[in-house]
This record gives C-alpha cells, sequence and structure tokens, in this order.
C-alpha cells in the first residue's frame, strides 16, 4: 500500500513539475490556453506511458539481487525528498536521475552487486545527449537560415501548428522514458495516471510559463527545433532502454538555439538554477539512500 502512496506523489510532482518543458512556450506565445495545453500534455504523458511504458522495465536490473519492496519504498522516498527541493528552485528535474542515484546508493550502503554495464551505459547517455542536443540545434537552426531566407511569414504561419505537435511529443517521451520508470518499480499504471492528472490539472501553474518566457527569449523557429530534436534524441534512448534526463535534453537544446542568435537573451541566474538542479539530482537521493542504507 505505501508503495503506491509513493508512486502516486511522485507522479504528481513528475507531471507538475515538468509540464513546463511541454507546453510553456505554446502557452507563453499564447499560441494555445492554459487549460487546452495542459490537457494535450496528460494526453501525451499517459500515450506515452501506455504504449512504450514496458521499454524501461530493464531498470529492475540495475542490481543482480534487484531491490525488494521496502528498498524500493527507501528509493521513492529519497526521491521525493529532492523533487521537494526541486519545487522549492522551481526547476524541472529527472525522476531518472533521482530514481538511479537512489538505487546506486542504496545498492552500495547494502554491498549490493550493480550491474555496471548498463550503469555505465546510462551515465554515458546523461553525459552525452545534452551535449549532443546542444551542437544539433545551432547546427539545423544556422541551417534553416540559410534555406528559408525571404520566407519569414510563411515559416511563422507554418511553425505555429508544429510547435503543438513537438510539445505533444515532448510528453509523449517524459511518459514513454521518466513515467514509465515508476512502472516498471511500482507496476502500477492506474495510479501513475491518477498522480499524473492532479498533477498536471491543479498543481503546475506556478511554475507552467518557467522554461518559455523567463530563461530563454525564444523565437517560434528555435522552440519547434529544440522540441522535436529533444524528442527523437530521449525517443532513440527509450528504444534501447535507457532512462535519460528529459528536462536535461530539452533545456540543453534550447540553449544551443539561443547560442546561434547575433543577440542572445540568456537568464543567467535561472540558468545557474538549472544546472544546480543537474548537479544535486542524483547526488542528493544516492547520499540519501546511502545513509539510510547503512541503517
Amino acid at each position: 500500500m505505501l508503495i503506491l502512496l509513493l508512486t502516486f506523489f511522485i507522479s504528481l510532482l513528475l507531471s507538475s513539475n515538468n509540464i513546463s518543458l511541454c507546453c510553456g512556450i505554446v502557452v507563453g506565445s499564447k499560441i494555445l490556453r492554459k487549460n487546452l495545453a495542459i490537457i494535450l500534455t496528460y494526453i501525451s504523458f499517459s500515450l506515452g506511458l501506455i504504449v512504450e511504458g514496458f521499454k524501461l522495465f530493464p531498470i529492475k536490473n540495475l542490481t543482480v539481487e534487484g531491490l525488494r519492496e521496502e528498498e524500493i519504498v527507501v528509493v521513492m522516498m529519497a526521491v521525493i525528498v529532492s523533487f521537494l527541493i526541486a519545487g522549492f528552485i522551481k526547476v524541472p528535474l529527472s525522476l531518472s536521475k533521482g530514481i538511479i542515484g537512489a538505487i546506486l546508493g542504496y545498492s552500495l550502503a547494502k554491498g549490493y552487486k550493480i550491474n555496471l554495464s548498463y550503469t555505465f551505459n546510462i551515465l554515458l547517455f546523461w553525459f552525452l545527449l545534452p551535449l549532443v542536443a546542444f551542437f544539433l540545434s545551432i547546427f539545423f537552426l544556422n541551417l534553416d537560415r540559410k534555406l528559408s531566407y525571404g520566407r519569414v511569414w510563411i515559416k511563422v504561419s507554418t511553425l505555429k501548428p508544429l510547435l503543438i505537435i513537438s510539445s505533444f511529443l515532448i510528453g509523449y517521451t517524459i511518459g514513454s522514458n521518466t513515467l514509465s520508470i515508476l512502472l516498471a518499480l511500482s507496476d502500477s499504471l492506474y495510479t501513475i495516471l491518477i498522480g499524473s492528472f492532479i498533477g498536471s490539472f491543479f498543481f503546475s501553474g506556478r511554475i507552467l510559463r518557467f522554461i518559455g518566457e523567463e530563461i530563454f527569449g525564444l523565437r517560434y523557429v528555435s522552440a519547434f527545433s529544440s522540441q522535436t530534436l529533444s524528442a527523437i534524441l530521449v525517443e532513440l534512448a527509450t528504444q534501447i532502454h535507457i532512462p535519460v534526463a528529459v528536462s536535461e535534453i530539452v533545456t540543453s537544446s534550447m540553449m544551443g538555439t539561443v547560442f546561434s542568435y547575433k543577440v542572445r537573451i540568456l537568464n543567467i541566474k535561472k540558468i545557474f538554477k538549472i544546472f544546480l538542479g543537474w548537479f544535486l539530482l542524483p547526488v542528493i537521493p544516492f547520499l540519501l539512500s546511502l545513509l539510510i542504507g547503512f541503517f
């Protein structure tokens, strides 16, 4: 029963904390009204989880021995503390990093044998994908300028509906690559769907516009490029069963698009908060689980 309550609470926190990655831009740019954007985002979360949620089940094999239910409870509690910190500083953070960090910390404390090959692949993807997203964004934005010179108005009218699609795709990958980790640990699809619903509709308003309005001054083509590229990279990771930090990939891609501008609009203070968040998760759940595991 406790594991279901924790699954519900994490689902709620995750959806409310990350919904800005999906629809913050379309809401901030007035393409969609807030309520409609949230509805589409929740549908995308659910669809990704239902269709491809099983592809992250190998996360159970991060330790050779596997974790018992009471040990999964410890992992989830460490992640919840980390997400509360994330909510306090208003930064979208990754459940993937939190879960992996907590599992590794607890396993080390208990002396469990860790699947080093799988762990190495996960860490490698955590390092490489944000870099790939950053540099590919710069490349595609520069390419777009060369190919679409003189067709600005046609491009703007086309990109508005495409931005809705790209926002939906990001939500889909959060469902398939992030919420699916919870499914692997709890085996409770309906609990996750209910928690995500409540988090999306009742707890997302405070940070919904954070990414789209306060961090980067993004143009339509930049937002579409960063979201679409990020969705592709995350989906590729999903196909080979690697949990990745969706928020980091999206943010890195957005940074790449901004760095391709001659005039750059950056909120340095909030970018610092993002980098701080990337460091804190998985370090905080790792240390918490390590400490708990010794007792």
